[in-house]
């Protein structure tokens, strides 16, 4: 009985655990969502450890102080807006609904988000650097970019609201063609919203709620991409982010 009585009291530690994770992570997300198991409860102890060993502040959005101090990825993008947005009109013929793919089955309710995938937390694959041999020499430049897309929302597009379950890394949106927020064009992230701008990245943590509209009469265009959150310069804090980046990895998805 000693050993069965061990194993309770250690799944009930086990228990107590995610369910104390889970409750200091949702306090920051109180608005409705697309709650689940995956992003809500069994991800919320590696959220929690990210919130500890981030060098940026755990709020929704990042500020440009910040970006301009951890993030200098962010700059090249910047920099490099026009010639990403040229790339993305040489393809925008192959461009495929991302209702369906893996992560994306439950909230985005038709067809009129539209996606391009570049690099999926795993190197680009040949085809690709084909098809976009500019950004994908940028992403190279770059290779604390994990995962990158061009990600297309047509007019009349809703995203329901939802959040991510991966902190690791902070969400990047560069404005490609971007019709404005008081066109009805606009992402609103823990309660705030925002728009994009041509040239322009904003940076957020996509595991708070979030929702997307584009009630415009155009096309919005993004390069939407993942940037590894910066963590302190410690053995665990970089071990850890490797492993749970590897982890990511086996999420990899062909265009």
């Amino acid at each position: 009985m000693k050993p069965l009585k061990t194993g309770a009291i250690f799944l009930c530690a086990i228990l107590f655990m995610f369910v104390f994770c889970f409750w200091k992570e949702h306090r920051k997300v109180p608005q409705f969502h697309d709650c689940k198991l995956t992003a809500c409860f069994l991800a919320a102890p590696m959220q929690l450890l990210f919130s500890r060993i981030s060098l940026v502040e755990n709020t929704p959005t990042i500020s440009r102080a910040q970006v301009q101090r951890f993030l200098p990825e962010v700059a090249a993008l910047e920099r490099n807006w026009k010639a990403i947005r040229d790339e993305y009109y040489t393809i925008q013929d192959q461009i495929a609904p991302i209702k369906g793919d893996l992560f994306f089955k439950t909230f985005v309710p038709d067809h009129k988000w539209k996606r391009f995938y570049i690099k999926w937390y795993s190197p680009i694959a040949p085809a690709v650097r084909t098809q976009v041999p500019f950004v994908s020499n940028l992403l190279d430049q770059n290779p604390n970019i994990q995962l990158a897309m061009f990600s297309i929302l047509e007019p009349n597009a809703v995203i329901k609201p939802h959040r991510g379950l991966y902190n690791g890394a902070l969400r990047v949106h560069l404005g490609l063609s971007c019709p404005s927020r008081e066109d009805g064009c606009a992402l609103t992230v823990n309660g705030e919203t925002y728009g994009w701008e041509k040239g322009k990245c904003l940076v957020w943590d996509d595991t708070f709620v979030h929702q997307v509209v584009n009630n415009s009469n155009q096309n919005r265009v993004i390069l939407f991409l993942d940037v590894k959150r910066p963590v302190k310069d410690t053995v665990c804090a970089q071990t850890f982010q490797k492993l749970c980046n590897r982890a990511a990895s086996f999420t990899n998805r062909e265009t």
